[in-house]
């Protein structure tokens, strides 16, 4: 039986609404057209498939024990939810039944459609060199709107509070991905007959997971983290928006001769 929601739960659904129909109904979808449109699309969106990784990890790290000597920590409901979802998303199995990240299979998505991945490998190299996130996005050829996405992530990341961090990770990924990533299929296989297999089952991976088991315990992480707090759901509703703001500014971006510059909001 499904667990009912909350009302607190209800009501930040219902004020985030507009943010999120945002990001549903963007242009972005029906705006795709030609394989450079594709690889202009994921030149861009590759950065939200790795900094979806440090999101996570940080709420690993904070709702379960990753140092020693070890104890028990949190709820174990969430503490399933969130090592299960790093266990598939960071050693998952693509077609062939070989273990990868999601990240890894997006990028041998982009090689694939031949997209070019020079930016996110150099993003990477300064990142092993010792850079920062910030350092590391500096003077990269990529969108303004990536940029400010990506540190929109990390001030989630690094200086949020964790049930910020929760609700910018459930609201802005696992809750809206099946129905964001869903309308960006079909029009891949009306466009685009036969070819990106391997970009289709990264967003068909990610439709079913999130759709039928992430999201929803994502849901009841937030709950568990704000209980009957209204100030940490006020904050959550605040980052939720924040975090579909950026998303939606990003898919400004990617489409392709975007040119709108974004600030976003300081980190909640």
């Amino acid at each position: 039986m499904k667990k009912p929601r909350s009302l607190h739960l209800r009501s930040l659904l219902s004020a985030i609404e507009p943010a999120r129909r945002g990001v549903v109904e963007h242009p972005l979808y029906n705006s795709i057209q030609t394989m450079e449109d594709i690889r202009y699309f994921q030149s861009q969106h590759v950065f939200a498939v790795w900094d979806f990784m440090s999101l996570l990890k940080r709420l690993q790290r904070e709702l379960s024990c990753v140092e020693l000597p070890w104890r028990v920590t949190g709820n174990p409901l969430v503490r399933r939810f969130v090592n299960e979802l790093v266990l598939e998303e960071e050693s998952g199995t693509n077609r062939s039944g070989s273990f990868v990240s999601h990240f890894e299979l997006y990028h041998a998505s982009m090689l694939k459609s031949e997209a070019d991945t020079s930016a996110i490998d150099l993003f990477g190299q300064r990142l092993q060199g010792g850079d920062t996130v910030p350092e590391a996005l500096l003077d990269l050829p990529i969108h303004d709107n990536t940029r400010a996405f990506v540190n929109t992530t990390w001030g989630f990341v690094a200086d949020a509070p964790v049930h910020c961090a929760a609700a910018a990770f459930t609201f802005g990924r696992e809750e809206v991905i099946p129905d964001m990533f869903l309308r960006l299929l079909d029009d891949l296989v009306v466009k685009f007959p036969g070819m990106l297999e391997q970009f289709r089952d990264y967003l068909d991976l990610h439709i079913s997971l999130d759709g039928e088991t992430h999201g929803p315990l994502a849901l009841q992480m937030v709950e568990e983290l704000c209980k009957d707090d209204l100030l940490k759901w006020k904050q959550a509703e605040d980052a939720a928006i924040l975090a579909l703001t950026a998303r939606r500014r990003l898919w400004d971006g990617a489409m392709l001769g975007a040119t709108t510059p974004f600030q976003p909001s300081p980190s909640v």
